[in-house]
């Protein structure tokens, strides 16, 4: 395995105050170079190994099955080889975009909440677990990303009306309120099971309004890309100081 790109993951290991660990909102050019920035600029080190396209039950194999990676105790060798004292997990946007919510065509009724999201506490607990079992003090930070702008145009409208089948075409507070879900029946059930995994309560920060979104309207389309579920790096700029001043402030960091 290689640390950083570069590394040998083992030997003369480099030490890092934080680690970034799990999808493209950690892994996106813009993300890491947002993140990056913040970090250093308050005197810290951080070592981004997320990867684009990842779901918990990617981080969850073991390597047992044919074709899977062992991939579960990665997190925890990392903390171990880095000595980090922060990771912050960015992980569920895929399982979710995967099935959506809302009845499948041709399938029935289908629930995002009572279906898919226990399988996704099972994963992420399979590599969690081994991390916090070593690794007790590690302070594990996670949002479920932000609210986004599936208005800004017909692509992201198709986009979102495949996704949010519960939804009407158009309706902004019920999309919202169902990818809301990821961090309040997800993310926020990680930190019911771990005193150490720490719910960043910052959506809404697109909206200027951390904390307290407004799930009436979208966050400004300029902020996200055409893609529908990435930001610009101003986006990430911003989601950026507010994990800043809602949580690493409070740690210390000056």
């Amino acid at each position: 395995m290689l640390i950083n790109g570069a590394a040998a993951f083992g030997s003369s290991p480099e030490t890092y105050d934080i680690v970034v660990f799990g999808d493209s909102w950690g892994d996106y050019p813009g993300s890491r170079d947002a993140f990056q920035n913040m970090v250093e600029d308050h005197g810290k080190t951080v070592l981004n190994v997320a990867e684009s396209g990842t779901t918990t039950k990617y981080w969850a194999q073991d390597g047992t099955t044919e074709g899977e990676e062992d991939n579960r105790n990665r997190l925890r060798d990392i903390v171990t080889e880095t000595g980090a004292d922060y990771v912050w997990l960015t992980i569920g946007g895929n399982d979710f975009l995967e099935v959506g919510t809302g009845p499948i065509p041709g399938y029935g009724p289908f629930s995002f909440v009572e279906e898919v999201i226990p399988g996704m506490l099972e994963n992420t607990r399979a590599f969690l677990d081994p991390l916090f079992s070593m690794h007790p003090n590690t302070k594990v930070v996670q949002m479920g990303y932000d609210v986004l702008a599936w208005d800004q145009s017909q692509y992201c409208q198709a986009f979102a009306s495949q996704v949010f089948r519960d939804c009407a075409v158009g309706d902004t507070e019920c999309i919202n309120t169902e990818f809301y879900q990821l961090h309040d029946k997800y993310v926020r059930q990680l930190s019911e099971m771990y005193p150490n995994h720490i719910t960043l309560e910052i959506i809404g920060a697109l909206q200027n309004r951390p904390g307290q979104p407004d799930f009436t309207s979208y966050s400004p389309a300029d902020l996200v890309k055409d893609d529908c579920i990435h930001l610009e790096d101003e986006g990430y700029r911003i989601v950026s100081d507010a994990m800043y001043n809602n949580f690493f402030f409070g740690e210390g960091w000056r």
